[in-house]
């Protein structure tokens, strides 16, 4: 073996003389690869669990990616996440408003009318929606902001068409773990005091142009129910195998009310109860994807951030 590798080397050698400049683009392309390599692994890491630490300082805490409309039962299968979220002694969630399941969640943040919607809407998406309203007797869809009754109708496409299995009912994910502390008469924390007024604040700061991705979005799902079609399950299969990818290096595009502004917000909150507890932070996964997100945002302030297995 040692011989083989003698003469490979020497090999080389002989090539890197004759051919510099072919030898310089091949090694600059070995490099890229081999220094990519880490980056990959930490933006596919296989796991939803990090683990928080801080040079000279006891305390561990641990950010859990949830997927609010995923069946709870899937978090009481991953032994090692379970175990941490029992040995913190203080657990962070988005809200601990958990009736935001389904319409009636968001009347609160409602004020949309029809003719802004049919402005945003061709005459075929004008059809489906009318569709879609008819068929679920519910008139008053036409007052939700597109971005708004998009989280609506993607909770209810993923409890009702994908995550069906282990499901006897629509409780959050998110609801099912602050359950679970809360009966070891722990403390938990809500990281947005108001859900609702952050989601207002976000579709009152967003523009017509900004709503109409939205719009498309809703009349995708729309679709996709009135078809009974489940072809858009692929997200929640990727997040139950373990296969996302957190995009560590890439910047977020848009969404700065509903994502990158809060989530600099519950930095600072999370710093500050890092440096004396022991905590378990369960948020939507998406808020530790790209450089705004938890991941980066405290690795900046100093914090060791490493993915740990979930299971």
């Amino acid at each position: 073996m040692r011989g083989r590798c003698s003469c490979l080397l020497i090999g080389l050698a002989y090539f890197c003389q004759t051919q510099p400049s072919y030898m310089r683009k091949l090694l600059s392309g070995i490099a890229l690869i081999f220094f990519s390599l880490p980056a990959l692994a930490q933006d596919r890491p296989g796991t939803l669990l990090w683990e928080v630490t801080m040079a000279g300082q006891p305390y561990r805490s641990y950010l859990f990616g949830t997927f609010h409309e995923v069946t709870p039962a899937f978090f009481a299968s991953l032994p090692v996440a379970s175990r941490k979220l029992d040995s913190a002694s203080l657990l962070f969630v988005e809200s601990l408003d958990t009736a935001q399941q389904s319409f009636s969640g968001h009347d609160a943040i409602s004020g949309w009318s029809e003719q802004e919607w049919k402005a945003l809407l061709s005459l075929e998406q004008q059809e489906v929606f009318m569709r879609f309203v008819k068929q679920s007797n519910n008139p008053g869809i036409y007052r939700y902001a597109p971005s708004i009754l998009f989280l609506s109708l993607f909770r209810i496409y993923a409890q009702n068409f994908c995550d069906t299995t282990e499901r006897d009912s629509n409780e959050l994910m998110d609801s099912y773990i602050t359950r679970f502390f809360l009966r070891q008469e722990k403390p938990v924390i809500a990281l947005d005091e108001d859900q609702a007024a952050v989601l207002s604040g976000s579709v009152n700061g967003d523009s017509a142009i900004r709503q109409g991705p939205y719009a498309a979005y809703c009349i995708n799902f729309m679709n996709l129910m009135l078809a009974s079609d489940d072809s858009e399950c692929r997200l929640i299969k990727d997040y139950k195998d373990l296969n996302l990818d957190y995009a560590l290096d890439r910047e977020l595009r848009g969404f700065d009310n509903l994502f990158t502004e809060r989530n600099r917000r519950w930095c600072k909150t999370l710093t500050e109860a890092f440096n004396r507890n022991n905590c378990f932070v369960a948020v939507g996964f998406r808020h530790l994807f790209y450089k705004e997100g938890l991941i980066q945002q405290l690795r900046q302030k100093g914090y060791t951030v490493q993915p740990i297995p979930v299971k």
